[in-house]
């Protein structure tokens, strides 16, 4: 067994250790942590320290080259703020694109909207528990970006209007 290093409360990519949960057959040291998507996991500090664990698993998601996102409704959210924005003939253009609304032109590739977005997707599908969330801007009056999206409740969403 190893000389015992406290890793609690650091981190390391996207896993911040919480505790030393338990000692291994080896005699190394597991420790609790938790993802930035907010999922908890133990992972062996070796694994941490050596950077051979980076996350719960949510990152391999983001890495791949084809998403397979396509269907989904984190894919549907990103296709229908387009359309708002940007298609003359969809119902809700007048509402975004037609009064100035727009997103991050980097957005124009899912794979920047993903990077940008998925852990706050994540987090209101498992830590505030919405079976389906929907994207909203906290300023009604601002752009779909970073700084400005949330991932809400589809009942929450008519409660921020203009």
């Amino acid at each position: 067994m190893g000389k015992y290093i406290d890793l609690t409360n650091r981190k390391f990519n996207s896993l911040l250790v919480l505790k030393p949960n338990e000692i291994g057959k080896d005699g190394n040291y597991i420790w609790l942590c938790r993802c930035k998507c907010g999922k908890e996991l133990n992972v062996l500090g070796s694994s941490l320290k050596n950077d051979n664990t980076k996350s719960c698993g949510c990152l391999r998601v983001v890495g791949i080259k084809k998403h397979g996102f396509k269907g989904t409704n984190f894919y549907n959210c990103w296709t229908a703020l387009k359309q708002r924005c940007k298609n003359i003939n969809n119902h809700a253009f007048k509402y975004y694109g037609g009064r100035g609304i727009t997103y991050d032109k980097r957005w124009n590739k899912f794979e920047n909207f993903l990077n940008d977005m998925y852990f706050k997707y994540l987090y209101a599908k498992k830590q505030l528990r919405i079976k389906i969330p929907t994207i909203e801007r906290e300023n009604v009056n601002g752009n779909y970006c970073f700084e400005n999206c949330i991932f809400i409740s589809k009942s929450e969403q008519p409660k921020n209007r203009r």
